[in-house]
């Protein structure tokens, strides 16, 4: 290696047409300071770009060396040294770029036209520091005015009732006009409750003492509490967290929606006030820019938000908490496709903190984990006040059909329904199906209307009179003759929660309904205000998806039932049973979590099915049990590792050519280690013009299942393969 004379810094770039999967470096000059995880902007080619410091060294490569252009952002930090840390490791579990990595710990692209600005304002400051005896007595407005000013320091424009006066006082060389920085208020007020906290029930103290026990003696552990609908899990975190707060640590909470995270903010606002910073993708880029700085502060010392609030910058991380760990939402859908638990463990790796996963339902592979002793795990198997269960019916649809009710609602549903709304209670009705129809069909030629872009039918909306894509967006109006015969006999089939609206409120017209779901919710702040007025009594009946199955808590919903409780069953995914199983089990818990008893009606054609069964009976482990087993026979995780490699490209024919030339290739490497499926077509096998074809590999060999396809991805780009692959680990 030559030698080169002063510091050289190890940069990341961060160029948007391409991933650049290496650092490069640069000269430091001599008048220039850095740390690691600065921004600068440097030479790239023939142009400049902006790059992050991710290390130093003093010898390199390359003899002559281009310096390095400006440091941005005033010299601050836009990651941590943990934050870089916790990059590498994640770049190397998901085998992609640490630029992709870094990406989801900024929130803001790496160029100075994205950093929001401060907001200012002028204010009027004195220059004197008394009255001034030349100031004549008849100026009344101007010695007013000064008097106020040297009271008070400054005035805003706003404050001041004469700007004559303001404008003769700085003539006067009196005072003079400033501008300043306008402190923001955080999302999170300084208000907390009064409100006593309920006592612990035993079993409550029992799982807390252990959790502060690990705490206190510096335990960097992972914990499962497997707790039932109601049992009190986050009464559980809200003392775990106070403890840490006493210890000087910090503390970050998940939930899994957006919806969540209101009444989430709201509970821990009342015990912790504006110690508590909120993060998600719905805020705007100033809200996110400013609870960033105050995280980055150390100004909050508590983060709530969902999926990428596990990469905010907390420097003294105590506690990580994954509420409801099971759900889906957890998973990252772009690239790079991580999984929030993974993440969680990994970071808690890098910080030594303590990890608690929580769940009714847990993930098989936490559960599996805990069973093996790779986690602790602790139950609580009661709920608060030993308030029992809801009792759960399930109702068989192929016999309603026969008896000649075609109704959406079976009699027995309709029933419950009528008798709460008599009782004057609450009820939830989950159907997990957006839209009023799935479809439109042409009963004389079977057409089906399907997305321009997306290989999918378009579904019906008829509140907005239109065919929508819910993969890309597309929308057109509603087509009132067949566009391939002509006929004007067009049928919407399937249901969605906006055809059962209309239905409840058909059939129970002195009912006050509403409905939750992304085409009810694309407002901001659409989530809080609709669950603030169904809390506050306002609504009779929340229709929804499963953003109304999990997290929420009014003890007045006294009645939930699930239309199509099998649905999800018919999936082509492995977890479908797992989903379908969770998802149940959790809109169930929303029933009876008050002073009054709770029912759940599932309506269901495939009741024997035993993710129904188990739900029906609230047993989590019958249905550990008999899927395991399941999983077991066809190698699935967690009892064999998987990565699915999905190709997706503009060009089907290249997409088609390179995904069997490294199908190929694995296949050589994989002889005696594992087995390929595919590749073939995704189940929607194209999403916004481009084509989705997927891989998978398994194996039992962990290890040698990643080394495998790290290396057969290097072959692949070394080729100049030009389809996009984005990995997804099931392991």
């Amino acid at each position: 290696m030559d030698v080169v004379e002063g510091n050289i810094a190890e940069v990341y770039v961060d160029v948007a047409v391409h991933e650049v999967d290496r650092v490069f470096h640069y000269a430091i000059p001599s008048t220039m300071t850095l740390r690691l995880g600065q921004a600068v902007r440097v030479p790239f080619g023939w142009r400049s770009v902006v790059g992050v410091v991710v290390g130093f060294c003093t010898e390199s490569p390359f003899p002559r060396l281009k310096n390095i252009g400006e440091v941005l952002y005033n010299g601050d930090s836009v990651v941590t040294e943990e934050q870089l840390e916790l990059a590498r490791l994640l770049a190397d579990y998901y085998l992609c770029p640490l630029s992709l990595i870094l990406r989801q710990m900024i929130p803001f692209r790496l160029d100075s036209s994205s950093w929001p600005r401060p907001k200012t304002k002028k204010v009027l400051v004195p220059v004197v520091e008394a009255m001034p005896s030349d100031l004549s007595a008849r100026a009344v407005k101007q010695r007013e005015l000064l008097a106020a000013l040297l009271q008070r320091g400054e005035l805003s424009q706003a404050e001041i009732t004469s700007p004559s006066a303001a404008k003769q006082l700085v003539k006067k060389g009196y005072a003079r006009e400033v501008v300043v920085p306008v402190k923001e208020e955080p999302l999170v007020s300084d208000v907390t409750s009064l409100i006593r906290p309920p006592t612990l029930t035993n079993e409550q103290e029992a799982v807390l003492q252990s959790l502060l026990e690990a705490l206190t003696e510096g335990q960097t552990s992972t914990w499962l509490l497997h707790g039932v609908t109601g049992s009190g899990k986050t009464e559980i975190y809200l003392r775990l967290i106070q403890e840490a707060l006493l210890q000087g640590k910090q503390c970050l909470m998940l939930v899994p929606e957006i919806s969540l995270t209101p009444q989430a903010v709201a509970r821990f606002q009342a015990r912790f006030g504006s110690q508590v910073a909120v993060w998600h993708s719905a805020l705007t880029p100033r809200e996110r820019f400013n609870e960033w700085k105050r995280i980055k502060s150390n100004e909050a010392q508590i983060v709530i938000g969902a999926r990428s609030a596990i990469f905010v910058p907390l420097t003294r991380l105590g506690v990580i908490i994954l509420d409801e760990e099971h759900e889906h939402s957890y998973q990252q859908e772009e690239n790079p496709r991580y999984h929030t638990r993974i993440v969680a463990q990994l970071r808690q790796r890098t910080t030594g903190s303590l990890l608690l996963l929580g769940s009714a339902t847990p993930a098989l592979e936490t559960y599996a984990a805990s069973e093996s002793g790779k986690c602790h795990r602790l139950e609580l198997r009661q709920r608060v006040s030993k308030r029992p269960l809801p009792a759960v019916h399930v109702v068989d649809m192929r016999e309603e059909f026969r008896a000649g009710h075609k109704g959406l609602l079976s009699r027995r549903l309709e029933y419950a329904l009528n008798e709460c709304l008599v009782r004057q209670e609450q009820a939830i009705i989950l159907l997990n199906r957006r839209g009023f129809a799935n479809y439109l069909l042409c009963p004389d030629c079977g057409a089906v209307p399907f997305c321009p872009r997306c290989d999918i039918s378009l579904t019906y909306h008829r509140r907005d009179q239109c065919l929508r894509c819910h993969y890309c967006g597309h929308e057109q109006d509603v087509l009132r003759v067949c566009s391939e015969c002509g006929s004007d006999q067009l049928k919407a089939q399937g249901v969605g929660t906006e055809q059962l609206e209309a239905y409840l409120a058909e059939r129970f017209s002195q009912a006050r309904i509403a409905r939750m779901d992304r085409d009810t919710t694309t407002k901001r702040d659409a989530h809080e205000r609709l669950l603030r007025a169904f809390g506050q009594g306002q609504y009779d009946i929340l229709v929804g998806t499963q953003m109304i199955a999990k997290g929420l808590d009014f003890p007045r919903v006294t009645l939930v039932g699930v239309v199509g409780a099998d649905s999800g069953l018919y999936v082509p995914d492995f977890r479908s049973s797992e989903r379908t199983f969770q998802l149940l089990t959790q809109v169930a818990g929303r029933a009876g979590r008050g002073d009054r008893p709770g029912e759940v009606i599932f309506q269901a054609f495939n009741t024997e099915h035993y993710a129904i069964e188990c739900a029906k009976n609230h047993d989590y482990w019958g249905f550990y049990r008999q899927e395991m087993a399941v999983r077991r026979h066809g190698a699935y995780p967690p009892l064999g590792y998987m990565i699915t490699l999905l190709f997706t490209s503009e060009d089907e024919a290249e997409l088609v050519e390179d995904a069997v030339w490294l199908a190929e290739l694995l296949a050589q490497h994989l002889e005696g280690v594992g087995q390929i499926i595919g590749p073939a077509p995704c189940s929607v096998s194209k999403i916004k013009d481009n084509w989705r074809w997927q891989l998978i590999v398994k194996s039992g060999q962990r290890m040698r299942l990643r080394q495998i396809v790290a290396q057969a991805l290097e072959e692949y780009r070394n080729h100049k393969r030009r389809t996009q692959i984005i990995l997804e680990f099931d392991a």
